[in-house]
């Protein structure tokens, strides 16, 4: 999925305004099963994005929440969006 990569490559080039955008997108266009996959590495770029902003107390909420997200999404749909 090269929308997924993308979203990765500018997330470790500290871009994370721009991942968040791409990981948006996606979240709003993934099935029902893959949303709360999308939406908490969306969360999670949100979050370095404010604390770039200096908003610590936003940057720990949704960090927390997309860390929430992620530990509750099923390991197969890990494997299937993202193989191994």
């Amino acid at each position: 999925m090269p929308e997924l990569d993308l979203a990765v490559i500018e997330f470790n080039d500290q871009k994370f305004y721009d991942a968040h955008e791409i990981l948006e997108l996606l979240w709003q266009e993934a099935p029902q099963e893959e949303r709360n996959f999308y939406q908490g590495l969306l969360q999670i770029a949100a979050g370095f994005y404010h604390l770039q902003q200096n908003n610590e107390n936003g940057a720990k909420i949704l960090i927390g929440e997309g860390i929430y997200r992620l530990k509750n999404t099923p390991i197969v749909i890990w494997t299937w969006i993202w193989p191994p």
